[in-house]
C-alpha cells in the first residue's frame, strides 16, 4: 500500500509502512484462535496489554507481538497466511501456555528485529511451542528468561528456522529446545546463556549449517544432530537424562565441562551412560583445565550408587567416538568424581584415550608398601635365608 502526500506541487508516494510508527500488539483472542490474514472482521489483537482495547489491524514488520495471559481464550493461535512482524514474545504462564501453529506447513514468520531480540519468553512464562515455520530476515537474539531452574521456561521450535547468512543468539537462564529438521540458517548459533537442547532427526541439522559457540554460562544438550564445529566454553549435557549427542568438529576449552550420567557399570554407550558421537575430530589443543563432571544415577535419573560396580578392578567406558582425537596430554582433562554416589576405597578416575575413542578410566587402589616396610620385609627374607642355609650347611 503507498499512501501520497502532497506539499505544494510536489506529489510524494512512500509505503505507508515506512510512515507507521511501531506498535506493540497484544493477543487477546475474544474472536477466535486464528491470526487472520486480513483486517476485515479481525479483532483479535489489542494496542493494550489490558486488552481493553481491541484493533481491526493486524501487526506489521515493525510491530512487537506479545501473547500474554490477558485475554487468553485461544492459547493456540493458528497462522492463516504468511506474516512479517519486528519480534514476538511470550509473557503468559504455566496455565497459559501458547502453541503457535501454520493454518498449512508452508506458513511462516518471518522475524525483522535487526540486531535485537526477535523473540523473547519472559521470567515465569511457562512452556511455549512454536511450529511455524520462522524466518530470520536479520541477525536475531532469542532471550528465554527464567525465574529459577532452566526448566521453569521452554520454549520448544519445531517449525523450520530459515535464513541464509543469519546468525541466531541463544540468551537468558531458560531452555530453547529444537526439534525442527530442515533449520537452515547458516550464520551460526551462539550458546550465551541457559540451555539449548536439540532432538531432531537423523541425517539433519538442528542449528543449521553454521558453527556453534557455547559460552561459559550455556549447557548444549539433547539427543539431536548438529553438523557445524563447537567451540566449547561452556557445558555438554548429551540426552535429556543420559543420552547421545551428535555433532561436527568438537574444540574444547580450559574452564568447560562435560557432564556425564551413567546408570549403570555394563551396558552400552548412549544407554547406561552418556556418548559423544564426533562426526570429525576432538581438538585438545586447548583443554587443559577442562573437566568431566561425573554422576551416577539410577533408574530414575537420581542421584544415586551404581549397582555392580566393582571397586577393586580397572574399568573404563567410552564418553565420546571420534574420528580422530588430536593435542591430547595425559592429566591435562580433570575428573570431577564428587557426584559418584560409590565408595571407591582409594581407587581413581582419569581420562584416557584408545585409538579414537575418549575413555573414563577407573583405576583401583593398590596398597604399596612405606620404604620403611620394604626394609623390614628384606631383613626378614635375609634372616629365612640364613636360617634356611645353616640348615642344610651352605
Amino acid at each position: 500500500m503507498v499512501r501520497h502526500v502532497f506539499f505544494g506541487a510536489v506529489l510524494v508516494c512512500c509505503p505507508l509502512s515506512a510512515m507507521a510508527a511501531s506498535q506493540p500488539f497484544h493477543w487477546y483472542g475474544d474472536v477466535s484462535g486464528t491470526w487472520n490474514s486480513s483486517n476485515n472482521g479481525n479483532t483479535n489483537w489489542s494496542l493494550r496489554p489490558d486488552a481493553n482495547q481491541n484493533t481491526s489491524n493486524l501487526p506489521d514488520d515493525d510491530d512487537l507481538v506479545t501473547f500474554s495471559t490477558v485475554g487468553a481464550t485461544h492459547p493456540t493461535v493458528t497462522i492463516s497466511s504468511s506474516t512479517t512482524i519486528d519480534s514476538l514474545a511470550f509473557n503468559g504462564n504455566a496455565a497459559n501456555s501458547y502453541t503457535i501453529k501454520g493454518s498449512t506447513s508452508a506458513r511462516t514468520i518471518t522475524l525483522n528485529a535487526a540486531g535485537g531480540t526477535g523473540l523473547t519468553v519472559e521470567s515465569a512464562s511457562g512452556q511455549h511451542t512454536i511450529s511455524v515455520n520462522l524466518t530470520l530476515a536479520a541477525d536475531q537474539v532469542f532471550e528465554i528468561q527464567t525465574p529459577g531452574t532452566p526448566e521453569s521456561n521452554t520454549l520448544l521450535i519445531s517449525g523450520k528456522i530459515s535464513g541464509s547468512g543469519r546468525k541466531l543468539t541463544k540468551t537468558g537462564g531458560g531452555t530453547l529446545e529444537l526439534t525442527g529438521g530442515l533449520n537452515d540458517y547458516s550464520g551460526g548459533t551462539t550458546l550465551s546463556a541457559g540451555v539449548l537442547r536439540i532432538n531432531n532427526p537423523v541425517n539433519t541439522s538442528a542449528t543449521g549449517s553454521g558453527a556453534v559457540l557455547v559460552d561459559p554460562l550455556g549447557t548444549l544438550g539433547g539427543n539431536g544432530h548438529l553438523t557445524g564445529a563447537i567451540d566449547l566454553h561452556g557445558t555438554l549435557a548429551p540426552g535429556s537424562s543420559i543420552g547421545t549427542l551428535h555433532t561436527g568438529d568438537q574444540n574444547w576449552f580450559a574452564g568447560g565441562n562435560y557432564q556425564f550420567e551413567i546408570n549403570a557399570p555394563a551396558g552400552t554407550p548412549g544407554t547406561n551412560w552418556d556418548l559423544l558421537a564426533i562426526n570429525g575430530t576432538l581438538n585438545l589443543a586447548s583443554a587443559a583445565g577442562f573437566s568431566v563432571d561425573l554422576l551416577s544415577i539410577d533408574g530414575s535419573n537420581q542421584p544415586a550408587a551404581l549397582v555392580g560396580f566393582d571397586n577393586t578392578i580397572s574399568q573404563s567406558w567410552v564418553i565420546a567416538q571420534t574420528q580422530g582425537i588430536t593435542n591430547y596430554t595425559p592429566g591435562a582433562l580433570s575428573v570431577d568424581a564428587s557426584g559418584f554416589a560409590n565408595d571407591l576405597d582409594g581407587g581413581t578416575f582419569d581420562i584416557g584415550v584408545d585409538g579414537n575413542d575418549l575413555l573414563l578410566q577407573f583405576t583401583p587402589y593398590t596398597s604399596i608398601p612405606e620404604p620403611a616396610g620394604l626394609l623390614l620385609i628384606a631383613g626378614v627374607f635375609i634372616v629365612l635365608r640364613r636360617r634356611r642355609c645353616h640348615g642344610t650347611g651352605l
